[in-house]
């Protein structure tokens, strides 16, 4: 659970910090870090699922 929350935090504190006035304004590492966010973001999704789904196989 501890991880859970840290990467939670990680990727909000990450998403507020992508924003203009936070040091990388607008420029393209400012789409190229909400490209690897969302990706990073569709991976967890991903992996939750696939875990869920397991969880839920091995239950039967």
């Amino acid at each position: 659970m501890k991880k859970l929350i840290a990467l939670s935090q990680l990727l909000f504190t990450s998403l507020v910090m992508a924003h203009p006035g936070h040091g990388m304004a607008d420029n393209n590492w400012h789409y190229v870090f909400h490209v690897l966010f969302w990706l990073l973001a569709v991976v967890v999704a991903v992996k939750g699922y696939r875990w869920w789904q397991a969880k839920n196989k091995s239950a039967e």
